[in-house]
């Protein structure tokens, strides 16, 4: 049986701040989805019209060529400077074309051109050439009009650079990072990076802080896909390709403390990735949770209502001097994010300081919930510190871990 201390290690416990990261005007988010032309795919190319009229302007109509259609046609005839006008409105199976016929009167030749069109054929545009005589005075006998010429549609416009809707993932500090895209398909807004992780000098290992990233502005989006944001020590970087979006953050701050020391923070450059639409939420509940280790030692920690995992602390017996069996204390001061398939992690490569003026060489805190029940594991590696005039040297395996919520 172990020595059991009345000690706590923990990491970050007293540097646990949050540092907002703020534009100078908060604009609203745009909507989530994204105006579209419902036109079809682009039509273009010759086509041959024939509308056969009775003389109450009434009659059928076939397209053929880059167009394949059919239907009713009703016109309306006007006269005016010695032309004729014939403005026609052809009823189709896959929308209406009205198109406008002009010619000298007496003459058997023709003009026409498009003037709207609905359904597949909204923004059409095209005209060209017609035969068949357009009466200017009286009944309009009984006549086949044949026009001949070009159609086509505008290209449909290139897909948004920044498909609109809100977008989730991950840094590669294992945390969450969100923004929206919005509406108008080349800003973002809501950025936010929930933790980061940064290390502080002149301390010697350099200690831990955690702080929360977070950028309300509206931030452009260029032609490329890519943005860059550069704000109260952070420096962000982002392209997008398709509904996916990938980037970096850095910080950097220095500050005197208040005992006159300069103290410089980092966090490195880290990666990060999001999609959209997000992951589904992880189906955890909220609540406290405890239970025990391999070691028959206490775990607990709690599942904010935020979904993540906050305050994991558990006792450890170290093996420390080659022969003493201490019992000791461990609080994680961070947060840890929950993924969306129920899991988490969080880690330390290098070594980093004990609060009381030990330190360690790294640290992995790992855990997954299922039906209820949290498991994983918990590694600190070559814990050492001082107590009561000596200096520790300790050594702590994997350690596993269950927990069930308790309230």
């Amino acid at each position: 049986m172990g020595r059991h201390l009345p000690k706590t290690l923990s990491i970050g416990a007293l540097l646990a701040v949050a540092i907002l990261a703020s534009s100078s005007a908060a604009d609203k988010p745009g909507t989530r989805a994204a105006e579209t032309r419902s036109a079809a795919a682009t039509l273009a190319g010759r086509v041959t019209i024939v509308t056969s009229l009775e003389s109450s302007l009434r009659g059928t109509f076939t397209i053929r060529g880059a167009i394949s259609d059919s239907g009713s046609v009703q016109a309306r005839r006007a006269v005016a400077a010695s032309r004729v006008r014939l403005t026609e409105t052809l009823k189709g199976k896959k929308g209406t074309i009205r198109l406008l016929a002009t010619q000298i009167c007496g003459s058997g030749g023709s003009t026409w051109r498009v003037l709207s069109g609905s359904g597949e054929y909204r923004e059409l545009t095209g005209g060209g050439r017609g035969t068949g005589r357009i009466s200017c005075v009286g009944r309009q006998p009984r006549v086949r009009l044949v026009h001949t010429g070009s159609v086509g549609t505008p290209p449909p416009p290139p897909p948004p650079i920044a498909p609109p809707g809100l977008y989730a993932g991950t840094t590669s500090q294992s945390d969450i990072v969100t923004f929206e895209a919005l509406s108008d398909g080349h800003s973002i807004a809501s950025l936010r990076f929930h933790q980061v992780r940064v290390r502080c000098d002149p301390d010697v290992p350099p200690t831990v802080a955690f702080l929360s990233a977070s950028f309300p502005g509206r931030y452009p989006v260029d032609q490329d896909g890519i943005f860059a944001i550069a704000e109260s020590d952070y420096t962000v970087t982002g392209v997008f390709t398709g509904t996916s979006a990938r980037g970096t953050l850095s910080y950097e701050s220095s500050r005197t403390d208040p005992f006159g020391t300069l103290r410089t923070c980092r966090s490195g450059t880290l990666t990060w990735g999001a999609t959209s639409p997000p992951p589904p939420p992880p189906a955890v509940t909220p609540g406290r949770y405890c239970g025990v280790t391999v070691q028959t030692r206490s775990v607990c920690f709690d599942v904010t209502p935020e979904l993540r995992v906050a305050r994991f602390e558990t006792e450890v017996t170290l093996l420390c001097n080659v022969q003493t069996s201490l019992v000791l204390k461990f609080v994680y001061g961070g947060t840890i994010a929950i993924r969306s398939n129920a899991s988490f992690s969080a880690g330390i490569n290098s070594a980093f300081p004990l609060e009381g003026g030990g330190l360690a060489a790294g640290l992995s805190i790992t855990g997954t919930f299922q039906a209820g029940v949290a498991s994983g594991s918990f590694v600190l590696l070559e814990p050492q510190f001082p107590y009561e005039g000596t200096w520790y040297r300790c050594r702590l395996g994997r350690t596993t871990w269950s927990a069930s919520r308790i309230g």
